[in-house]
């Protein structure tokens, strides 16, 4: 199969080797508002150069809140303005959002908060011009094997990924300082790790303003991608979005999944359920 890796932070890619990169189709570069943009830079220069700019696609933030301190319009504008216009898309929000700025032409995939999990959903987002769309971590086994069985050319599936469980406009890291220092002098770096009631513990990310809260363990159905191919998958996609991965962490991590390994403390959701 080819492969879709999908990244927050450029850097953790910065381990990787000549030949890790074989057989990728796409690298989706997750816009992030936390990111440093001179990092940002310096990490899509060296990707650009290894590439090239038609193998680079963007994804846009699950949610943007108009009317608040927000610098993901800047940053997507930047990325415009460069001459990019491949675009992920989480929802037609966003659609109408690039379209505003000139760019609702250009080739967009549908993201996985797009939720398709039926024929007729893959349909309308192919009507609507989206050129692909991906499926969704909480379907099961047998619901994407019936739609690879007519979608598999246009379907990224994905097989790693830390699933947000929810985003929140209320920041962990002012709840637990007790007032929140300003956008522009915010020190939340590093993910925060709570524990609810019945012990469970979930991790803490930002995106801007917006809390990303996630399961201390991931999501994979890396071991399954032979099973998948059968299906009639075409793409596979890998993501490195939300939790922090160390460059070496996720040089180990790619090629283990590709080698099809069953990953230790990971989880598989619904995939083993039936409809």
């Amino acid at each position: 199969p080819l492969w879709v890796l999908c990244v927050d932070d450029l850097r953790a890619l910065s381990a990787f080797e000549a030949g890790d990169l074989e057989g990728v189709d796409e690298v989706l570069v997750a816009v992030r508002r936390a990111a440093r943009r001179d990092v940002f830079a310096d990490g899509l220069a060296s990707l650009i150069e290894e590439l090239g700019p038609e193998r680079i696609r963007f994804a846009i933030s699950p949610i943007h809140r108009s009317g608040r301190p927000d610098d993901l319009e800047d940053r997507v504008g930047d990325l415009i303005a460069a001459g990019f216009g491949r675009w992920s898309l989480p929802g037609l929000w966003a659609r109408k959002w690039l379209s505003q700025r000139g760019r609702g032409s250009d080739d967009m995939t549908a993201d996985w908060p797009f939720f398709v999990v039926n024929a007729r959903a893959a349909d309308e987002l192919r009507g609507l011009g989206f050129s692909r769309w991906t499926t969704s971590p909480e379907d099961t086994c047998e619901n994407i094997a019936a739609l690879l069985a007519d979608h598999g050319r246009v379907c990224d599936v994905v097989v790693y990924q830390d699933t947000p469980l929810f985003l929140s406009a209320t920041c962990g890291y002012a709840v637990i300082g007790g007032a929140c220092p300003g956008q522009g002098r915010c020190r939340f770096e590093s993910p925060i790790v709570l524990r609810d009631r019945s012990g469970t513990r979930v991790c803490v990310a930002r995106d801007g303003c917006t809390a990303v809260v996630y399961s201390m363990t991931p999501w994979s159905i890396a071991h399954a991608q032979a099973e998948l191919v059968q299906m009639g998958a075409r793409r596979l996609r890998v993501d490195f979005v939300n939790r922090p991965y160390a460059p070496a962490e996720a040089r180990s991590l790619w090629r283990r999944i590709r080698a099809g390994e069953k990953l230790p403390r990971t989880h598989v959701g619904n995939w083993g359920r039936r409809i």
